[in-house]
């Protein structure tokens, strides 16, 4: 939209050319989706606009449909505080679209006269001439003064133009040097004089904090083992002081505290916040990242005094589905650096931005979008950031390098790692890192002698056809592709090669055709293809999600929706896509035949076990589930139908238990106890159609931390 007006419309102020909403003159947020969702209605103030004119104006490199248009319009409403059924600003206008109804001033761009310095300076300081005074000539006097300009624009263009002396671990050829090798390192930073390195190490259910002598190589604990998680290291300026983000709960309470580099017992600085944390050049501010994770602020930043976390003050909000991933303070002190974005649809919409703590107003540093950032920090002489992120939706994410001055992106390491943690030292000597690998294992366990488990593969989210073949999700290529066995564990078979990642294979009932999940299209929609992998083709087109279930006859696949989060289904012959379950962020399973939805809403204190049906219709059945077991892994049905099975384990995804919970109200029955097993946030399970046996995933991640001392 080459676009540079100006439109106001009751309290607001629309910039075009700046992607600025204002109101009374504060910058609200809005995602970029948002801004040009909210200019088109604007422009277009008094008429209708379809799905059509979104779509071209809005969307004109992709696929859209109105349940991303809604969710666009809902959050619009939020921000500018309008009612749906009453509306100010937005009209509904069913079955055809939207309409701004507002009055709407719209102003032209001002045009500046490109001036001459020294006609402004004349025009500043000289006075009211004399009656009959007429200026002398001076020629040489004129040329005198043109050679100054000359030679100080001369200066200033050198000094602007030279090139800065570049920082020594940019110049070095690519070296890494490993700090850790237990894949327990979940955190780390390097002081600022570059010789010691915090990091933590997790063992068991507990995480203790050491510091590491570069130069030695002698590691010394710091910290005592807490049942906590670590979230972030950062050092003061002088290197005397050490502050960390510690956390634990269920959700999980994040706390800022500071220790002395000497030792002694951390002091608790700030409350309730999501880790993220900078401690500023002089020392005497610090930021921090909350997310309350409500529709009108789901990620905020905030300021509070470093040496006592008082004085807290909110600095700028991000509306659902917006998070700050991370923030840094500039060298300098006046900027802080923000990763803010989602990656629910598994679309590239994460972004670098700077908060200009003066003006208390936002910019892009750079155009560049990411699927996520991870982490970033500055470089020392503030002419760039570096930050961990992909650009495209997979898990191998790269250290970039994004330059301040010119916003141009480039990935620095081309190596196989996935990184995460970023540090670097006063004088760009090295860069701490983490590397993050994953070791998830499939295993076979029949259920009458659930002592026994045979390895099957590397891989995650299995599912079994109805002729009992297993398909599943592996890195085993190198990316995350589809692949299939038998239930031996033989006849393994890559089905998809794709540099984006496909997972949660899902066949149908006639065993001819598998549907999966796949964001190489830009996000995240649903795919299938034959069951030797032949005719990739995408089924959705408005967003798609993990497979649930497919009916009996092969004509609706329900799916998970991974950008707003409820289930939704797709005719497989039309085409047709709709909203089924409108309660978002619940663990779904659907009974065999398709009747009964059970369901567990992990957002509530006692997770309990609903089944019910997927219109509503049937009453809601609720069953208790074990006390001291708050995290959900995986549900699934048996297959006669008459009982689930469902995997459970603490708040530190320790102590796992496979449980059989009956309808009849028996049960719940413990099938295995996983007290001794390694389990995640992906960890799960697949029931064989004869409903004898399971396939159990195990694992975790590995994190291990780096020093890199060039990337070049």
């Amino acid at each position: 939209m080459n676009d540079k007006h100006l439109y106001k419309f009751g309290a607001f102020e629309l910039s075009a050319d700046e992607s600025v909403l204002q109101r009374d003159g504060e910058a609200l947020a809005l995602t970029p989706k948002m801004f040009d969702t909210l200019l088109v209605l604007v422009r277009h103030h008094g008429q209708i606009v379809d799905k059509d004119t979104f779509l071209k104006e809005v969307w004109p490199d992709s696929f859209v449909e109105e349940g991303n248009i809604a969710f666009n319009i809902r959050q619009i409403r939020k921000v500018l505080g309008d009612d749906a059924q009453d509306p100010t600003y937005i009209e509904t206008v069913p079955r055809r679209g939207y309409r701004f109804i507002a009055d709407v001033e719209v102003a032209a761009p001002e045009i500046t006269r490109a001036s001459n310095g020294a006609e402004n300076l004349a025009e500043r300081f000289a006075g009211p001439e004399p009656p009959g005074f007429k200026r002398p000539f001076h020629p040489f006097l004129v040329a005198f003064v043109a050679f100054i300009v000359l030679i100080g624009a001369g200066l200033a263009y050198l000094a602007l133009n030279r090139p800065a002396a570049a920082l020594p671990v940019l110049t070095r050829a690519f070296a890494s040097e490993k700090l850790s090798t237990n894949g327990s390192v979940f955190g780390a930073a390097v002081s600022p004089d570059g010789k010691t390195v915090v990091y933590s190490v997790k063992s068991g259910s507990k995480q203790s904090v050491w510091l590491r002598q570069l130069d030695t190589g002698t590691n010394v604990p710091f910290l005592q083992p807490v049942e906590e998680f670590y979230f972030g290291f950062n050092f003061a300026p002088d290197g005397n002081t050490i502050y960390f983000a510690r956390g634990s709960g269920d959700p999980v309470q994040v706390d800022v505290y500071r220790v002395s580099i000497r030792g002694g017992i951390p002091e608790r600085l700030i409350a309730n916040t999501s880790g993220p944390h900078s401690v500023s050049s002089d020392g005497s501010r610090i930021i921090f990242v909350r997310c309350p994770r409500e529709p009108a602020e789901w990620c905020s930043l905030w300021m509070a005094d470093a040496a006592t976390g008082g004085s807290e003050r909110k600095l700028i909000s991000y509306p659902d589905p917006i998070r700050i991933s991370d923030a840094a303070f500039s060298p300098d002190g006046k900027k802080v650096a923000m990763a803010v974005g989602q990656s629910r649809n598994a679309a590239n919409e994460f972004r670098l931005v700077e908060y200009d703590l003066e003006k208390q107003a936002e910019r892009p540093i750079s155009s560049e979008q990411f699927f996520n950032i991870k982490n970033l920090a500055w470089l020392p002489d503030q002419s760039g950031v570096l930050v961990t992120a992909s650009r495209i939706p997979n898990k191998y994410f790269r250290i970039w390098g994004v330059s301040a001055a010119t916003g141009a992106a480039e990935a620095l390491t081309k190596d196989s790692e996935a990184y995460s943690i970023l540090s670097i030292d006063r004088a760009g000597e090295g860069v701490v890192s983490t590397q993050i690998k994953q070791d998830f294992q499939m295993y076979r366990v029949e259920l009458d002698g659930v002592a026994n488990k045979r390895l099957l593969a590397a891989g995650v989210r299995p599912r079994f056809a109805p002729n009992g073949k297993l398909y599943f999700s592996s890195v085993m290529s190198g990316n995350d592709e589809i692949w299939s066995m038998d239930r031996e564990g033989n006849d393994q078979r890559q089905l998809t090669n794709d540099l984006a990642g496909d997972a949660t294979p899902w066949v149908s009932p006639d065993n001819r055709s598998v549907y999966f999940v796949s964001n190489r299209s830009g996000e995240a929609q649903l795919w299938k293809m034959n069951v030797d992998g032949s005719g990739q083709s995408q089924v959705t087109k408005g967003g798609g999600g993990p497979p649930l279930h497919i009916s009996q006859d092969g004509r609706v696949l329900y799916y998970h929706h991974a950008f707003l989060g409820n289930v939704w289904s797709i005719d497989l012959g039309s085409g047709e896509e709709k909203l089924i379950i409108d309660q978002p962020w619940v663990k779904v399973a659907f009974a065999p035949n398709g009747d009964l939805v059970a369901s567990v809403d992990e957002r509530t204190p006692d997770r309990g076990l609903e089944v019910a049906s997927p219109d509503g219709k049937a009453p809601v059945r609720n069953f208790p589930m074990p006390p001291g077991r708050s995290k959900l892994l995986d549900i699934g049905w048996m297959p006669d139908g008459k009982s689930l099975m469902y995997l459970v384990t603490d708040q530190n995804y320790a102590d796992g238990m496979l449980f059989q919970q009956f309808l009849d109200g028996s049960g719940p029955r413990l099938l295995m106890d996983l007290k001794d097993e390694e389990l995640s946030e992906i960890a799960g399970f697949a029931i064989a159609p004869d409903g004898r046996s399971i396939v159990l995933v195990l694992g975790g991640w590995r994190h291990d931390a780096v020093l890199l001392r060039g990337l070049k």
